[in-house]
């Protein structure tokens, strides 16, 4: 605008990408404090700050979010301490090991794409690894490490996402560095010790650098990990409340403790994919993979690309606890 004597002149232009993505956020932000969900509001205010919304409206939002911590609404139904303490004893472990894996390929064509077992530059790895990281018997150690280490930091370090919980620095920077600081800052050096040999081992194992780690608490068969890809990269559409910052990825390896758990494995046909469908009624190729204590399973960026993989719900009854430690890798600089 330009104020001249008594005239007015007004330009106005299409707003760039950037003035736009600001906007939207500042409008995601004001609509997430009119609620009551203190993690879609934490998630709207770190987006603020990397879209660069003016710093009086982010200002305003953390205000809301401390104004909900008081409430408590910071921690989840299932995440405060008591119930952790409850559900996640490793004497309600369970162990299927001797449980058949099971592949269900595309039976509308039996040559269909989808069924390759391995199709070029995939890698996709499932096996015991934990006890030749750390030594015999560590599986249930580091499983028990995390659980105190839950229970010796600030409530609402355990938060609810999708149908599991997120164990994680309080700020929900998911960061080793992050971690590791604040394991050691709570007493729990064992802890932070035995995750950053592991790291050790997958960026040596892997060819890669350890960009993030996701520990997931499973307290029971009932939660679950919804089918995805892992985000490798800012092209790839993550969730709402996602404020992952990106680096290009290689490949993901997460390692399994306590409760044996089903992973389904299902191959893909969508424009993110490079396998091409059989036919209109392709079905795809789906698998149903135990992972027991101890094991690992790896994928690389183009496996990752192929597929999708989850944690499906198996009822409340009879499947105990289980915590995954997921490393991020990133490609070496």
């Amino acid at each position: 605008m330009e104020l001249s004597a008594a005239t007015l002149a007004v330009r106005i232009r299409a707003a760039t990408g950037v003035e736009l993505k600001r906007c939207l956020q500042l409008q995601a932000l004001r609509e997430a404090e009119q609620g009551e969900e203190y993690d879609t509001l934490h998630a709207q205010v770190s987006k603020a700050k990397i879209a660069g919304v003016e710093i009086e409206h982010i200002e305003r939002g953390e205000e809301r979010l401390r104004a909900l911590r008081k409430l408590g609404r910071h921690v989840a139904v299932g995440c405060d301490k008591d119930s952790l303490r409850d559900q996640m004893q490793w004497s309600r472990v369970t162990n299927r090991k001797g449980a058949l894996d099971v592949t269900e390929p595309c039976s509308a064509n039996v040559d269909c794409p989808c069924n390759a077992v391995e199709n070029p530059g995939e890698v996709l790895e499932v096996g015991p690894a934990v006890e030749a990281c750390l030594g015999k018997g560590t599986d249930r150690e580091l499983y028990e490490e995390l659980l105190e280490a839950a229970l010796a930091v600030e409530e609402g370090c355990v938060w609810k996402a999708g149908g599991k919980f997120i164990f994680s620095a309080f700020n929900r920077n998911q960061s080793v560095i992050a971690l590791t600081r604040m394991l050691h800052s709570s007493g729990r050096q064992r802890c932070a010790e035995m995750l950053l040999q592991l790291v050790k081992t997958s960026e040596e194992k892997y060819a890669g650098f350890v960009t993030a780690v996701q520990i997931n608490f499973h307290p029971n068969g009932g939660t679950f990990h919804d089918q995805h890809r892992d985000i490798y990269s800012a092209k790839q559409r993550a969730g709402p409340n996602c404020t992952c910052s990106f680096r290009e990825c290689v490949g993901t390896v997460c390692y399994s403790l306590g409760s044996s758990r089903i992973c389904t494995l299902e191959s893909m046909t969508d424009e993110q994919s490079a396998l091409t469908p059989c036919c209109e009624s392709c079905e795809g190729r789906r698998e149903k993979r135990w992972l027991h204590s101890g094991d690992a399973m790896f994928f690389n960026d183009k496996w990752n690309q192929n597929h999708t993989h989850g944690i499906p719900s198996m009822g409340e009854e009879g499947v105990g606890p289980r915590i995954s430690v997921a490393f991020l890798l990133g490609a070496e600089a």
